[in-house]
């Protein structure tokens, strides 16, 4: 059995956008999202430049390209008029033609430069999957090295861009041989995979230890989906009382998954168990399901005497 580690992750950036955390090469135009400021492919230092700087750049550029090109067109009508009612006229023309340019532009700024990123992107996909391809590449040699945190700091960024379960299996890999701590930036739904996965559940009961905020909708979903497997390993019992007692955290959860969460009432902690029990009271009695009667009864039978409980029912 391996060793675990205690290790503290590097912060991870925060972004409205994924593409936000893409960033290109000025040398080579290779991509990456890693924190490493040496280019790979070309061994360039210092060269890295955002994605979104670099398309601020070409917004600032573009423009000015239109723009002298209408200038130059109408220069050309200028200069190919044969009379100077012609002339006039080619000059008037272009006069209101670069006055509609400018409002237009204007008007349409955001628009224009969104699409313009969007078509980079667009246009670059193929370097941009090769960048992630190379940059999984080195994860995966930290992996090898016995680098874990380094490994898996990589592949947290690699993550929100290639979303495969072989991704997330690996990650799965590095953060089993970690410590799980509180204070730690850790994922959970962004790591669910497709099929059922015995190294995904055991990271799931310690990450659900220290921080059961989260448990959402598609991590129950999950456990729901592979309960009895689950409940054959080794403390599942124990796993699927704690995603229950999670569960009770969200009044939304307690409607959407009474079932689920009735057959580890006897498991739940008295805190969790006395949450539950205030929804439940809340409940009409139109909306009242068997988790109801069972609370109520085990609420009577088990805390009969504890004041947090009178006349709660």
């Amino acid at each position: 059995m391996q060793t675990k580690l205690a290790v503290q992750f590097r912060k991870s950036r925060t972004t409205v956008t994924a593409f936000e955390r893409l960033k290109l090469c000025k040398r080579c135009g290779a991509y990456s999202v890693l924190f490493d400021n040496s280019c790979k492919s070309c061994g360039a230092r210092d060269k890295f430049i955002p994605v979104t700087e670099y398309a601020s750049a070409l917004n600032r550029i573009l423009p000015w390209a239109e723009a002298f090109g209408a200038i130059a067109l109408v220069l050309l009508a200028v200069v190919f008029a044969d009379t100077l009612a012609q002339m006039a006229a080619a000059a008037a023309g272009g006069a209101v033609l670069l006055f509609l340019l400018f409002l237009l532009r204007k008007t349409y700024k955001p628009y224009a430069e969104s699409n313009r990123l969007h078509k980079l992107l667009v246009d670059h996909t193929p370097e941009i999957l090769r960048g992630l391809r190379a940059d999984l590449q080195e994860a995966l040699e930290d992996m090898e090295a016995d680098k874990p945190k380094e490994a898996y700091e990589k592949l947290r960024e690699i993550g929100h861009f290639l979303r495969g379960d072989s991704i997330k299996a690996r990650k799965v890999v590095c953060l089993n041989r970690f410590f799980i701590r509180k204070d730690m930036d850790l994922e959970l739904e962004q790591l669910i995979p497709a099929s059922f996965s015995e190294p995904f559940v055991l990271y799931l009961w310690e990450a659900v230890k220290v921080n059961k905020r989260l448990v959402r909708r598609g991590v129950l979903d999950y456990v729901l989906a592979y309960r009895y497997h689950i409940a054959s390993m080794p403390h599942g019992k124990d796993i699927l009382a704690l995603i229950a007692g999670a569960a009770v955290r969200m009044k939304s959860y307690v409607k959407m998954y009474p079932y689920f969460i009735v057959d580890y009432l006897d498991e739940l902690p008295k805190e969790r168990f006395h949450r539950l029990c205030m929804l439940m009271a809340a409940t009409p009695a139109e909306e009242r399901t068997i988790l109801y009667d069972k609370c109520k009864e085990l609420a009577r039978s088990r805390y009969g005497f504890d004041p947090d409980f009178q006349n709660m029912f």
